[in-house]
């Protein structure tokens, strides 16, 4: 049976074309994101509506740790404003004298697989796995994919260790 596996949006696929998988298998890689609000009026000694004049980087683009993002120039000296981390500058706001810079965090989390098979296909936003046997239930609402190690319940009698695992059952009593 095929089945298809939704690969989350900014993650990186690690699995490979023909590979077996397991839940002890790494499955996505996702670098966690993080924004930084700088109060550049207040810094540079200007007023907020004026803090366009001051930028030397705008809206979109990629700023790096070191450069300068805003300079003031007086008679007697010039103070320069330079960013502390690598990242894009999301927002502008000249109301309260605020720039926004989404910086890329260096940590990668890395997720292991939650299903088994073999890797059939691989697109940019879902993987085709062959599995050996699958049942398909229809589900309400769901916000996420959902897998893992499934342990059926069968009389309401536990016999094995369900630490970590699904519970399937026709019917939960008390």
């Amino acid at each position: 049976m095929l089945i298809f596996i939704d690969i989350p949006y900014g993650s990186k696929c690690l699995l490979k074309l023909g590979q077996n998988v397991d839940f002890d298998t790494d499955f996505i890689e996702t670098r966690t994101n993080k924004e930084i609000k700088i109060h550049l009026a207040k810094k540079i000694g200007i007023k907020p509506a004026q803090i366009f004049h001051y930028l030397k980087k705008f809206v979109g683009e990629n700023i790096q740790k070191g450069e300068i993002i805003a300079v003031k120039k007086s008679v007697f000296s010039t103070d320069r404003f330079v960013c502390d981390q690598d990242g894009t500058i999301k927002e502008i706001d000249h109301n309260e004298g605020t720039i926004t810079i989404n910086c890329i965090n260096s940590q990668e989390k890395v997720s292991k697989a939650f299903f088994t098979g073999e890797v059939d296909e691989i697109k940019h936003d879902q993987i085709g796995l062959n599995v050996k046997n699958g049942l398909a239930f229809n589900i309400k609402n769901a916000s996420c994919d959902y897998g893992g190690n499934v342990f059926y319940l069968k009389n309401n009698a536990i016999t094995a260790d369900i630490a970590n695992k699904i519970l399937l059952t026709d019917n939960v009593s008390a």
